[in-house]
């Protein structure tokens, strides 16, 4: 509901907006790796069906806030031919999950940051993982995105609150430096006074939007923007 104002701005601009459903994690079910690949069909799904839902599939982004943002970063730094993305997909097979942007609010960027000492209890990540770190540092790596990142990746826009505690802004800050470093292009908004899920506080996300708005404006709608 917090993302419905931003999708009826968006579509005014001439920027559509697809909602994505992922499996979820559970106290009974872990959600990995499902959770991505749902993310990740979706977008191929959009691909295979443009000519019907009107989109250009050259100009396409992802985003989500929280997990979402995670999954998002994922799908958007997993290359191509990732095995872990790779699924049956319906009539999308012949589709990929590339896109050009990714905007990310928020999301956890380095799950091995849960694990260190001091950190806190935060379950969040064994519980999607289905391990512990001890027991699969591996998979902890393989569900990070700043694991992933390379020369090639789509441009970023990374958002978070200076004040967040459910997910610290150690987080994006690791993301931010490791594309700066390989040369991606990205954009990093410290949101001053935000804790998680400001993106529902106009006096908050506004901050954000100054610069994200205008990335979005620039790749997706280009020359066609207002």
């Amino acid at each position: 509901e917090t993302l419905q104002p931003m999708a009826e701005r968006y579509a005014a601009a001439g920027i559509a907006s697809f909602s994505i459903d992922y499996f979820l994690t559970s106290s009974e079910r872990h959600g990995w790796p499902k959770n991505v690949q749902d993310v990740a069909c979706a977008v191929r799904q959009i691909k295979a069906h443009a000519a019907d839902l009107k989109v250009n599939v050259d100009r396409m982004a992802i985003g989500g806030t929280s997990a979402g943002g995670h999954l998002a970063s994922l799908v958007g730094l997993m290359g191509a031919q990732n095995a872990v993305l790779d699924r049956e997909c319906g009539d999308a097979g012949s589709y990929d999950h590339r896109v050009g942007l990714v905007v990310d609010y928020f999301g956890a960027t380095d799950l091995t940051l849960m694990a260190q000492p001091g950190a806190g209890e935060r379950p969040q990540a064994a519980m999607m993982l289905g391990t512990s770190f001890e027991e699969d540092e591996a998979l902890w790596n393989l569900a990070s995105p700043v694991h992933h990142v390379s020369g090639d990746d789509p441009a970023f826009v990374i958002a978070h609150g200076t004040e967040d505690v459910a997910m610290p802004i150690e987080h994006s800050e690791v993301l931010y430096e490791s594309l700066q470093d390989a040369g991606v292009e990205s954009w990093f908004v410290r949101v001053e006074g935000a804790g998680h899920s400001f993106h529902g506080q106009p006096i908050f996300n506004d901050q954000a939007r100054c610069v994200i708005d205008p990335v979005l404006r620039d790749h997706l709608l280009g020359e066609l923007a207002p």
